[in-house]
């Protein structure tokens, strides 16, 4: 009897074996898949990761940093002159040099009565050649200190107003008050008592309020 099986075909016979396609899977599995992209090392990830805080706080600081130098306002004739709450005592002390030179015949101390604010206190509590009013901002917050200004204005027909905050946080009063008060608005920005970094340091937290403000509904 002829043996019709060619040599090519019995090498073409022998690659289907269950033994050589089951070498043939596990070569396949096993070699490195061409096309795919190369997952990087656990050091380089983290690596990477670091370069991305650094360079998201960078930006972070460099955005505090233009808050801590904002701009400030020449204060000019106006019916009131409002001094916001917070700071380290800067912002009465700059309302008190306006008063001298004669801005405003009213001050508004936001929470003045708020009895760790000495200062304050006093000048609430006693007669000024100036009118002093010292009202309590519902919610006590940025927000409510420009709805404050906001209700005084309308009830006492004022249409210009000087505001007195710290540097680091005239650019969100700015913002909110613009929404709140149409009249004429002068924001004096006064430098904080303290040393820079700590001042730097309120300004971090100042821009995280900035960018709430701005997602924010843009109502009073």
């Amino acid at each position: 009897m002829v043996d019709l099986v060619t040599p090519k075909a019995g090498r073409w016979w022998s690659r289907l074996r269950p033994s050589r396609l089951l070498g043939d899977a596990r070569r396949q599995a096993t070699a490195p898949q061409v096309g795919r992209g190369r997952r990087w090392p656990p050091g380089r990830r983290i690596l990477g990761l670091g370069l991305v805080v650094v360079v998201l706080g960078g930006l972070w600081g460099i955005a505090a940093g233009v808050l801590v130098q904002a701009s400030t306002d020449t204060a000019h004739p106006a019916d009131a002159l409002v001094v916001f709450a917070g700071g380290r005592g800067e912002r009465l002390s700059k309302a008190l040099v306006l008063l001298q030179q004669q801005v405003a015949p009213v001050l508004v101390i936001s929470n003045g009565r708020d009895a760790r604010w000495q200062a304050a206190n006093q000048l609430c509590a006693s007669r000024q050649r100036f009118e002093v009013l010292c009202p309590q901002p519902d919610p006590d917050t940025t927000r409510g200190e420009a709805r404050m200004v906001r209700d005084l204005a309308a009830r006492r027909g004022w249409r210009s107003v000087v505001v007195v905050t710290s540097t680091y946080h005239a650019r969100r009063a700015q913002l909110l008050l613009r929404r709140c008060f149409d009249g004429q608005l002068q924001i004096v920005a006064a430098p904080p008592h303290e040393q820079w970094l700590r001042t730097w340091a309120r300004a971090n937290v100042e821009l995280a309020g900035l960018i709430r403000a701005l997602v924010t509904a843009p109502d009073c």
